[in-house]
Parts: C-alpha cells; sequence; structure tokens
C-alpha cells in the first residue's frame, strides 16, 4: 500500500503522502498562477520604438556578421 501511494505522489504535483494518507498539495495552485505570469507586456508600437527597435537590430547583426567572419579571416591568415 505504501508503495503504491508513493507511485501516485512521485507521478502527480497536486497529492502529498503523509502518513499513508493522500492530500492536496496546496501550493500547487499557487505554482499554477506564477506560471501564467508572462511578464510585461510589450512595449507599444510607437515611431520611437521602431527606431531602438532598428538600431538593436543592426547591432546585433553587425556582431554576428564579426563573430562570423572574424575565425575564417584569422585562419586564413594564419594557415594561408
Amino acid at each position: 500500500m505504501v508503495t503504491r501511494l508513493n507511485e501516485i505522489e512521485s507521478s502527480c504535483d497536486i497529492l502529498k503522502c503523509v502518513n499513508d494518507k493522500v492530500t492536496v498539495n496546496d501550493n500547487y495552485k499557487n505554482e499554477k498562477a506564477k506560471q501564467d505570469d508572462w511578464g510585461n507586456p510589450p512595449s507599444p508600437d510607437t515611431p520611437e520604438n521602431r527606431k531602438k527597435a532598428q538600431n538593436a537590430q543592426l547591432i546585433i547583426g553587425i556582431v554576428a556578421l564579426v563573430g562570423i567572419f572574424l575565425p575564417g579571416v584569422l585562419f586564413w591568415l594564419m594557415n594561408g
């Protein structure tokens, strides 16, 4: 009987086994509410925010290109 209760407890987060009795875990509802929190909403679509996003994408693109081409150029210079 105890092993079956342990199997139930390990298979389900809602149930909690204490002294051979199965009880409902009250923290499960609170954990579920925390999982539904997605954080801050996206910023509004304004010309200023579009400009900031475009600048950020440009910087990320430049860093990505440097990260892609720098190893190749260094390899070419060292072994070329």
